[in-house]
């Protein structure tokens, strides 16, 4: 009887272990080559470069300094590039707006916050472009000089 055993443990050994083998040497090589499917990359992205923007900011009724920006739209795809160009104008006015009104709030020895720019300026190009036009706004360049 413990022969019997011994040996129904053994076969029981050999036949999992032949069993794994199989599993990770055959059939796991198959499912790799299924999930290594080449996806078509994305299209790059399209990006749209606005005039700067000089803004005065104006304390007391003396401009206090200039701020230069230099920005870049990232466009959802290329047929916003035609939208962008027929409402440019309307755009730049929004953004001067928007940045006057940015730079009254702020202290003028505070540094230039480049993220809620950029999020005043994405609020800006929504309320001109709506929504699913430009996909982010990027700030290529700020530039500061004070005003004595």
């Amino acid at each position: 009887m413990k022969k019997i055993i011994i040996f129904l443990v053994i076969l029981l050994l050999v036949a999992g272990g032949g069993g794994a083998a199989y599993y990770f040497l055959v059939l796991a090589k198959e499912s790799e080559e299924e999930v290594v499917k080449e996806e078509p990359l994305p299209p790059p992205p399209e990006f749209e470069e606005m005039d700067s923007l000089a803004v005065p900011v104006i304390r007391g009724g003396r401009v206090m300094k200039f701020v230069l920006l230099k920005t870049s739209l990232e466009l959802v795809d290329a047929d916003a590039r035609e939208r962008i160009e027929r409402y440019r104008p309307r755009l730049k006015e929004a953004y001067l707006l928007e940045m006057h009104d940015y730079f009254s709030a702020v202290p003028d020895d505070q540094p230039i916050n480049v993220r809620a720019v950029t999020k005043r300026l994405m609020k800006a190009t929504r309320r001109v472009l709506g929504k699913g036009v430009v996909r982010d706004i990027l700030i290529q360049g700020v530039y500061e000089k004070k005003s004595f």
